[in-house]
């Protein structure tokens, strides 16, 4: 649980858990929610902050899936929205945002920069 302003924020199951975490998630499924932050069931909201990670490469993605799929099973039903505040508890508000200022844009290397 993480407090905020806008009330208390609980994070997703993140393991490999069927019922309850991200078992049944392909992979293309992971990288929408990490990406675009689309979950199975709708937006991930609020505390995904997919807009810092749009532009992972699919090699960084693909070993992060790796990374969790390695995780231990834990039963863990979370109501991610339970501690919100209205308004912020109404995910739709998310789908405004994101087409007014998310830019969904891969991440391209400046070559006049080192890749550190």
């Amino acid at each position: 649980m993480i407090g905020t302003p806008f009330g208390d924020i609980q994070s997703s199951n993140v393991t490999p858990d069927r019922e309850t975490g991200i078992g049944n998630y392909t992979e293309r499924d992971f990288f929408n929610a990490v990406r675009q932050g689309r979950g199975r069931h709708g937006m991930l909201f609020p505390a995904m902050p997919y807009t810092d990670y749009t532009r992972m490469s699919d090699d960084d993605l693909h070993a992060l899936w790796a990374s969790f799929s390695t995780l231990e099973l834990k039963v863990n039903e979370v109501d991610e929205l339970a501690g919100m505040n209205f308004p912020f508890n109404q995910r739709l508000l998310m789908a405004s945002w994101n087409w007014m200022f998310f830019e969904n844009k891969p991440f391209v290397p400046d070559p006049a920069k080192s890749p550190e």
